[in-house]
């Protein structure tokens, strides 16, 4: 059975996902051959959870299809349709060559424009995120695309946007995790808190003076991402290995589900810290919805309701939220292969 992954080169989260997914079907008995096209920076990635992971009989591969020149909230100012076509061509002449029997896409519907029976997984399309300028063009050719091949969208029942719901054919899945049941490894005198902004550094500058702010109390330990390193004082570098995620009492972040997913999985709280952006206000309202965390308004506000909210005090909810989604994917797209 072959299989083309193709992930959206916009930060870390659509290339975990895909390999959360591609994890488990490798669980599942048959001779499984699997291909991800990334971004040039989802190699290392790749690497790291290939260097951990059994593939048992099945075979799995990384192609760099350079989907990080496709969409995302960092195109360049000069970006055209012409370099958005070239995009989706040359990710076309990766897959091709695999002779997938599925294609699942990660976030980029214009993969439908080649392979218009392909999966598509996410809890939004990039048309209802972006605005202005090329992206108002573009969105129109997806959401034409969109009208025309109707496709199946995989995603997280509780952050699926409205777009989605309209667009596609929604498959409401669970969190794509398995909550991790390992206690706490120390605990500090204070509280450990990460700040993290993703892969794209959209919000550094502002997480930055926020991590600056609590890293000032003495009653805080801050540990930042590989992108906040150095400017933050006193803050040490987070491994994001799990022993480091179960000791930790809260999560400052921009709310991308890969985070989030994190998030549910070692159930540790949330202040979400959001921008204009539509997709990270609605997933910072989500949070809030689903009680496992709230959405920074003020840095003196979060900062108070994180030494005053307490870890233990949200573990209630996060056992109410259904997780599993990853194996419940992995089962469907191998049910579609077959079929």
């Amino acid at each position: 059975m072959r299989i083309s992954f193709v992930a959206c080169g916009n930060g870390y989260g659509h290339m975990k996902r895909t390999l959360q997914v591609v994890e488990k079907i490798l669980k599942y008995p048959g001779d499984h051959s699997v291909q991800i096209v990334g971004a040039t920076f989802h190699q290392q990635i790749f690497d790291e959870w290939a260097s951990r992971v059994d593939a048992a009989g099945g075979y799995v591969s990384f192609v760099n299809g350079l989907t990080e020149t496709n969409l995302g909230v960092k195109l360049p100012p000069t970006y055209t349709v012409d370099d958005y076509h070239k995009s989706l061509k040359y990710i076309h002449t990766q897959v091709q060559t695999f002779k997938p029997e599925v294609v699942v896409s990660d976030n980029l519907v214009g993969v439908l424009k080649y392979y218009p029976d392909a999966i598509l997984m996410g809890s939004f399309v990039w048309g209802d995120v972006l605005e202005g300028g090329v992206m108002n063009e573009i969105a129109t050719m997806e959401d034409e695309l969109l009208r025309k091949t109707s496709p199946e969208m995989i995603g997280v029942k509780d952050l699926a946007m409205p777009g989605v719901l309209k667009k596609t054919r929604f498959v409401a899945m669970p969190w794509f995790c398995d909550p991790d049941d390992v206690s706490r490894t120390s605990r500090s005198s204070g509280k450990s808190i990460l700040v993290t902004g993703g892969g794209t550094d959209v919000l550094g500058k502002w997480l930055a003076e926020i991590a600056n702010d609590l890293a000032s109390d003495p009653e805080l330990q801050v540990y930042v991402d590989s992108r906040l390193d150095g400017t933050v004082a006193g803050a040490e570098r987070f491994s994001f290995q799990p022993e480091d995620f179960r000791n930790l009492d809260w999560i400052v972040c921009r709310p991308g589900a890969g985070i989030l997913t994190d998030s549910v999985r070692f159930r540790v709280p949330v202040c979400a810290v959001a921008d204009d952006n539509k997709e990270m206000v609605h997933n910072a309202d989500c949070i809030a919805r689903l009680g496992i965390g709230f959405r920074h308004v003020r840095t003196d506000q979060s900062r108070n309701a994180i030494k005053k909210g307490e870890r233990a005090g949200y573990q209630a909810t996060f056992e109410k939220l259904e997780t599993g989604g990853a194996a419940r994917a992995a089962e469907y797209i191998l049910k579609r292969s077959k079929g």
